[in-house]
């Protein structure tokens, strides 16, 4: 199976010993796992410093030969977020990722001025509510910035990191609410949870997410592989929703 993986990442991450940090170690794990592309962004964005993080994030998709594709993340506090994301956009990012679990002061009325931007630029944002599938990071609630959806409705949003139980309701149910809101499967979990999302509301909105390589490939790619669901939709799973999301040539 040929997939794309949107959740995934570069850099050195500050948390446990990372063996894969720059564009080459990336590419190669994904060879391995036989990921033809990874929409990523940069751990020191989310981590310590956004701007050195983006630029990473930048030069590592630039030397990938477009394996890599960038997503790229910004202090909400900034006033300067139109200029910001149009510069980013015209390095070739394809999107801004928010981290309210992560960075406190993104609240749901300061993501407003992002997604306004995203919208001029014509950029995905993605909203995370967890980073990875690891219980000692903290969770957002997704509900809180539901409005957004709303009030953007030429965004296309991606709702990365919803896990198991009420969570993966709410997928469905933002799904079946909100024409412009995609879903990503890294931290879902639970028996049947990709069959339950695709019977429930179509396969057309649901993306790849493998965690590359904060999380262990194989185990985000078994997940679509063993889904209880026809061939046509792990295929667009796995690569062509992504693809059509990107407005990247298959």
């Amino acid at each position: 199976m040929r997939v794309w993986d949107v959740s995934g990442f570069v850099g050195a991450w500050g948390h446990w010993p990372l063996p894969q940090r720059t564009a080459a170690d990336i590419i190669a794990l994904m060879d391995t796992h036989n990921v033809e592309c990874a929409v990523v962004g940069s751990t020191r964005a989310l981590q310590t410093d956004w701007r050195v993080g983006n630029d990473e994030a930048l030069d590592a998709a630039a030397e990938s030969n477009g394996r890599l594709i960038p997503f790229v993340t910004v202090d909400s506090t900034q006033p300067d977020h139109a200029d910001l994301l149009a510069d980013y956009a015209a390095r070739g990012a394809k999107g801004v990722r928010c981290y309210p679990s992560m960075h406190y002061n993104t609240l749901p009325h300061q993501l407003e001025p992002v997604c306004a931007a995203a919208q001029d630029s014509g950029l995905v944002v993605t909203l995370a509510t967890r980073v990875i599938v690891d219980w000692s990071f903290p969770v957002a609630p997704v509900g809180p910035f539901e409005y957004l959806f709303n009030r953007f409705p030429d965004v296309q949003f991606v709702v990365h990191g919803l896990n198991y139980g009420a969570e993966a309701w709410d997928g469905i149910r933002l799904l079946d609410t909100y024409a412009n809101v995609w879903l990503e499967t890294s931290c879902l979990q639970g028996l049947g949870a990709i069959s339950q999302w695709v019977s429930a509301a179509g396969a057309d909105r649901v993306l790849l997410g493998v965690g590359i390589p904060l999380q262990y490939p194989a185990c985000g790619i078994a997940k679509l592989e063993k889904a209880k669901i026809a061939d046509s939709a792990k295929e667009a799973i796995a690569r062509l929703n992504a693809q059509r999301l990107l407005g990247e040539d298959s």
